[in-house]
């Protein structure tokens, strides 16, 4: 007998445009219990006023800023250890690498599914943050079908906004 967890999402993006495509998709995570990684600025608190469960990342998360990034890092490691989470979905930008990175390289011991979303404004390509977890993660969703012709483990399945 095999015991199935319930799901339990982990979302986790930068703010503004990122957070955005993400909240879109609220027909799908509405359903689930969820939990919430992004910034307190902008867009963040605004839009997830209503959550239960929202972690404030550490910001900014730009290349040189290393301090940050490292505390990112270690929360999403402390997180996903908890082993609560079934899914960790992102849409970038930096903030998102730590978890589908950890999420992908735990997923044998944690039974976690990694999935990433780039960015609608990549109409030719794939952002940096793309680049970073395309060979470490589950699940690879661009929002352009020409991407998939580049980039044969992208998948597109649409637009979210």
């Amino acid at each position: 007998m095999s015991f199935k967890r319930p799901i339990h999402l982990l979302l986790v993006s930068s703010t503004g445009g990122h957070l955005k495509q993400l909240y879109e998709l609220k027909n799908f995570w509405e359903r689930y219990e969820r939990t919430w990684v992004t910034f307190n600025i902008a867009n963040g608190s605004s839009l997830l006023k209503d959550e239960k469960q929202v972690v404030w990342a550490n910001y900014p998360t730009n290349f040189p800023n290393l301090p940050n990034n490292v505390k990112n890092t270690f929360l999403a490691l402390k997180m996903l250890l908890s082993g609560k989470y079934t899914h960790v979905i992102s849409t970038g930008a930096g903030v998102g690498v730590p978890y589908i990175w950890l999420g992908w390289l735990l997923s044998p011991f944690l039974k976690t599914k990694t999935i990433f979303i780039d960015s609608l404004t990549r109409t030719s390509g794939i952002s940096f943050s793309m680049k970073l977890v395309y060979f470490f993660s589950h699940i690879r969703l661009t929002q352009w079908p020409e991407n998939t012709r580049k980039y044969t483990r992208l998948l597109y399945k649409g637009k979210v906004l």
